[in-house]
């Protein structure tokens, strides 16, 4: 379930910076998982579809990245991330 929303996510941010006009957009993620699933040529039943519409939106851009970042060197993004989960 979690992978499911990190793809979510990276699907909604990948179509506003499409939406946006972007050409290029770097994601970094503390999920080696959600990093290898994207570039993977596995079928994931779950996440298929979403998978799919990534494929497609970032063909819509001149480039795109997705780099891994252990979460120990990514505290402070990490600490962000979950604050705003908490605010209402």
């Amino acid at each position: 379930k979690i992978l499911i929303a990190e793809v979510l996510a990276v699907k909604a941010a990948l179509s506003h910076a499409v939406s946006l006009g972007l050409t290029s957009v770097t994601f970094w993620s503390d999920s080696k998982t959600l990093v290898s699933v994207i570039f993977s040529k596995d079928n994931i039943v779950e996440i298929q579809g979403i998978l799919h519409d990534i494929s497609v939106l970032r063909e819509a851009l001149v480039c795109s990245f997705f780099n891994y970042v252990p979460r120990l060197k990514n505290l402070e993004a990490d600490a962000l991330a979950k604050s705003a989960l908490y605010e209402p």
